[in-house]
């Protein structure tokens, strides 16, 4: 089988799992933690198929102007076709995250999930979610922190099991030319400081293995 044909988010038979964590618990993580507020600008860096934009767009805060970027063109296609389908005005562009085509401090909010995982200037990334969001605004990252995730992991089986994931995604991202950290989310506190983010909190967030900051 050709890894490079396989995408673990759009395959029949692992999409599943990602509707399955991206639910209204996980929604309402964002909502607390973004806070939004009517008038406010907030950006999803890496924002895919546009999950995050239909999700926050149920939560009808009024006048919040919501702003998706993705590197790949094809993904700001669908996320515009899927928030077009709900009747959701949603501002996107294809942009890379070490490059954000926005003035600096234009955000109130800025969040990305799972995305700096796979991008292998994860501190200029950092420094530029940092560089777009205005002065007492707010950034948050959910990433994995896969070295201490499974607690049936110290098992025999619990262990093959383990490293054959690791193995797994380590080959899908090394056949799409891509990068894989599994285990950025402990380092995302020290990232966040070096930019002057200040830390709020970080959490265990159930469903996607990650740390909130």
């Amino acid at each position: 089988m050709d890894l490079a044909t396989i995408d673990v988010l759009t395959s029949p038979t692992l999409k599943h799992l990602r509707a399955r964590w991206w639910n209204d618990d996980f929604t309402e993580f964002l909502a607390e933690t973004l806070r939004p507020r009517p008038g406010n600008r907030i950006l999803d860096v890496g924002c895919g198929e546009g999950t995050a934009e239909v999700r926050i767009g149920r939560l009808h805060v009024s006048q919040v102007r919501l702003v998706g970027v993705d590197l790949l063109v094809d993904r700001v296609r669908l996320a515009k076709q899927h928030t077009a389908a709900h009747n959701q005005r949603v501002g996107f562009a294809a942009a890379d995250a070490c490059r954000l085509p926005f003035r600096d401090g234009v955000f109130d909010s800025t969040f990305c999930v799972a995305v700096l995982q796979h991008i292998s200037n994860v501190d200029t990334a950092v420094g530029e979610c940092a560089r777009v969001t205005t002065a007492g605004g707010r950034v948050l990252a959910v990433e994995p922190d896969n070295g201490s995730r499974y607690s049936y992991a110290a098992t025999p089986a619990g262990v093959v099991a383990f490293r054959a994931a690791m193995e797994f995604f380590a080959a899908i991202a090394t056949a799409r030319g891509e990068v894989n950290d599994p285990a950025l989310g402990s380092r995302l506190p020290a990232l966040f400081a070096r930019h002057g983010i200040e830390r709020q909190a970080v959490s265990s967030v159930a469903g996607p293995p990650g740390n909130a900051t």
